[in-house]
């Protein structure tokens, strides 16, 4: 088993980029349009609604990032791909449609279910459920302060760890 190989990967900006459904419904919202940095600062409550309102209303906006789904379908042959994502779970069906439609074949989907863990933690502890019998892992991520968790986190001799910004892909360390 410890030859077997996983990809997690995240989904909003890693494999789908949100910026312009994120940004427009901050403008709706806010009467100002913020950027995807500007967004991770608000408060929580003020942070999910603009989110909400992105991933109903505009989520037609989404773009799937061609260049990680081209690199997934070369690797993924033989590998096991999981996608974590901090969407809402009743968001689920809206994720898996965007997914078929850009040809995202994948293994297994998670949403995390409890917002009141922050996001590198709870994909830190489903990465340690998930990656049992893996020998290698490479984990895609847009944020660099999950990649930093992470790292700290998990066994450098199993993990690899990609930093997504747009379609250039990099080696983080």
């Amino acid at each position: 088993m410890r030859g077997r190989k996983l990809i997690v990967l995240d989904f909003d900006n890693t494999l789908f980029f949100a910026d312009a459904a994120d940004g427009i419904a901050s403008k709706e919202l806010f009467k100002k349009k913020l950027t995807r940095a500007q967004i991770r600062k608000l408060p929580n409550v003020q942070k999910g609604n603009i989110l909400a309102l992105a991933n109903s209303k505009y989520a037609h906006m989404l773009k799937p990032n061609n260049a990680l789904i081209r690199k997934i379908r070369r690797l993924g042959r033989s590998r096991k791909v999981i996608i974590l994502s901090a969407r809402k779970i009743r968001k689920g069906d809206q994720t898996a449609s965007l997914l078929e439609r850009a040809g995202m074949k994948y293994d297994e989907r998670y949403h995390r279910r409890n917002v009141l863990i922050p996001d590198e933690e709870w994909k830190l502890r489903k990465i340690k459920v998930l990656a049992k019998g893996y020998g290698q892992m490479d984990i895609y991520d847009d944020k660099k302060e999950n990649l930093r968790y992470l790292s700290k986190h998990l066994d450098p001799g199993r993990a690899h760890f990609y930093h997504v910004e747009g379609e250039s892909i990099s080696r983080y360390k």
